[in-house]
């Protein structure tokens, strides 16, 4: 490949793929209507919804748009005329206005030559087949349109069997490919990745609502393995409950494991009769969707794991329980605003079955404004232990949490189930 071939396929790459790719990323970061916008009917208000609750979705429907109407308008575009498969030499004489028509009698010869050599138009006349193709050839080094469509349209006329065939052929294995590749994409995404929308306030601090979370589901369940793993203490999951009116995915953190003794006071939670240790960083106050949260900011110390939680003034006490076998008990980081194993039996404790476990929570996809459409300010962020709370000076409280941070405890591992305090 030439310097010039170089050029062209930079080109091409510039404008078909990445000037769209990045208008549709522009696009979904800062162009999408908000779904509270006034002015909107029911319908377009839905539609809103839909286009912020899959960002990803909208983005690659924007992009294959913009991409095809760039492909459609390419020669009338700044260096157009090289963005064709016309090799530059010969584009650089041609008028804009025939550039499509040179460019397809080019592509239609290079397709021929390749089929004459494996052999695919054996049962053509060869002589005619070649004296065409030579008319073709001549046309294309000459600026006469008339005589290239002449010349490519008695070509398409003569090989018109063939390219019948080939339409069939190439729209069977297109077919197929996509086929295959849909499959493997669902039996992947269902089996290996997913993502998840954060419907309500009781992952805050670490999670906000509206934000898009990546759910790792061979985590606890290996793709060819039949057993499932359980999971950690202070691990966020995904987990499959039958709610009130429907099935909710649910965003958790798990704090006791089988054969634990759970018992939670005002949100503070006690394994096996020890208290897990925590820290106080500060006030914390967020106005949401959901309504206004204020309480103060707690960094729990849970085995390995060291997490964001906040209390509020209404403190919710659950009874003791003891988790069974193949369950864990979970508990929402917004400890007085979270409908979670202190209250799932009728309102009494219960667990969560290892096998309503989608997957554990490591990253943020896209964080949610107050509006509730996405932003992609922190892509793919993992979690930890990062306060968002925009147009709020939090450094008071990113100072608490460092502080605590600083002073961790030196216990953090719960006595096992059958020690007694």
């Amino acid at each position: 490949m030439n310097r010039t071939d170089v050029v062209q396929s930079a080109l091409r790459a510039l404008y078909l793929t990445v000037l769209p790719a990045l208008a549709a990323a522009c696009i979904v970061r800062f162009g999408l209507p908000s779904p509270l916008s006034e002015g909107f009917t029911e319908s377009e208000r839905n539609i809103a919804r839909a286009a912020v609750a899959s960002p990803i979705v909208t983005g690659v429907g924007i992009f294959l748009l913009l991409a095809t109407l760039l492909r459609y308008w390419r020669a009338r575009l700044p260096f157009g005329r090289y963005l064709t498969s016309l090799p530059a030499a010969r584009a650089k004489k041609v008028s804009v206005a025939y550039l499509e028509d040179y460019s397809t009698a080019f592509e239609l010869e290079r397709r021929l030559s390749r089929a004459v050599t494996r052999g695919h138009l054996a049962d053509l006349d060869g002589a005619e087949l070649d004296r065409e193709r030579g008319a073709l050839r001549r046309a294309l080094k000459k600026t006469d349109p008339a005589a290239l469509l002449a010349a490519r349209d008695a070509l398409l006329l003569r090989t018109q069997t063939f390219w019948s065939a080939e339409r069939t052929r190439q729209l069977a294995s297109t077919v197929a490919l996509f086929g295959v590749a849909a499959l493997l994409a669902l039996a992947l995404r269902g089996r290996m990745f997913q993502s998840y929308r954060v419907e309500g306030a009781s992952m805050l601090p670490t999670l906000q609502p509206g934000e898009i979370v990546v759910a790792n589901r061979l985590q606890y369940q290996p793709l060819f393995s039949a057993s499932v793993k359980a999971p950690r203490r202070g691990e966020v999951i995904v987990l499959r409950r039958a709610g009130e009116s429907r099935a909710d995915d649910l965003v958790k953190r798990v704090i006791g494991l089988a054969g634990d003794r759970i018992s939670v006071r005002s949100g503070m939670p006690r394994i096996n009769g020890w208290d897990v240790p925590h820290c106080d960083a500060g006030r914390y106050a967020e106005m949401g969707p959901s309504g206004v949260t204020d309480g103060r900011v707690l960094v729990e110390f849970l085995g390995s794991a060291s997490y964001l939680t906040v209390f509020t003034a209404i403190g919710r006490v659950a009874d003791e329980y003891v988790v069974p076998k193949g369950e864990v008990f979970v508990l929402g980081d917004n400890r007085n605003e979270s409908l979670d194993s202190r209250f799932w039996n009728e309102g009494k404790p219960g667990g969560l079955r290892l096998a309503d476990i989608d997957g554990q929570v490591t990253r943020v996809l896209s964080q949610a404004r107050r509006d509730q459409t996405p932003s992609f300010a922190g892509f793919l962020r993992p979690l930890g232990l990062d306060i968002h709370l925009p147009n709020v000076d939090i450094r008071n409280l990113e100072s608490g949490i460092a502080r605590c941070l600083a002073t961790r405890p030196a216990n953090t591992e719960p006595p096992t189930a059958d020690t007694r305090p």
